[in-house]
């Protein structure tokens, strides 16, 4: 409604709506990670690699998500390609199976699975 009436300027509402988007989802990642460090034991130096790392797959998802429901138009298939979507990159991140563990014809799958790299960068 501050938008519409021109009250206050488009970089400030965008900037308003993503911290109001994404804070919640950034403070639980963090939690989550540092229950996760805490149960596996492993070292502290990698924190932040893995924070960002899933953080910008968080991003990339929520984008995607965003592009999505633009081009559906809010429809009701909206629902489905994104639960397909959804599918596709937790069966082609790499924790199921492995690139190595699947023919050579199918890697390019890996390859467009954003999960899959998102997985590989915090593992490093």
């Amino acid at each position: 409604r501050e938008h519409d009436d021109r009250r206050i300027s488009c970089l400030a509402y965008y900037l308003a709506t993503l911290t109001f988007t994404l804070s919640m989802p950034m403070l639980t990642i963090s939690i989550s990670l540092c229950i996760g460090y805490f149960i596996l034991g492993w070292t502290w130096q990698t924190f932040l690699v893995t924070y960002l790392m899933t953080a910008f797959h968080l991003l990339v998802q929520i984008q995607v998500g965003r592009a999505l429901m633009v081009f559906f138009r809010g429809e009701r298939i909206f629902f489905f390609v994104n639960l397909a979507l959804a599918f596709y990159n937790i069966l082609f991140s790499g924790v199921l199976a492995g690139p190595s563990d699947t023919p050579k014809s199918l890697w390019f799958l890996f390859c467009l699975s954003f999960s899959f790299w998102a997985s590989s960068g915090s593992s490093l």
